[in-house]
């Protein structure tokens, strides 16, 4: 396994994505830069669907994230099987 999948896998076993988490996700997927401020907006535009979780933080949850991703990635041409294998 390459690295790149080793952290696709580490951030997809996570139950809840920070929009960080999410955006270095992206990045990995799309195999381009996705800045982590246009996460944190599409989150606050609820273009992502998040929820507030116990320490008052906003996060993104596990099936909202791959959802979204694979939409997202496919609109650019990604290959989004990475999603799924994981």
């Amino acid at each position: 396994m390459s690295k790149q999948s080793d952290e696709i896998n580490v951030l997809l076993a996570k139950s809840e994505l920070t929009g960080y988490e999410l955006a270095k996700l992206a990045t990995l997927v799309c195999q381009e830069h996705i800045r982590e401020q246009m996460m944190y907006n599409y989150i606050a535009k609820k273009l992502i669907p998040s929820f507030v979780n116990a320490d008052g933080a906003k996060r993104v949850s596990h099936d909202d994230a791959v959802a979204w991703l694979t939409k997202f990635a496919s609109k650019r041409g990604a290959n989004v099987s990475v999603l799924t294998n994981a």
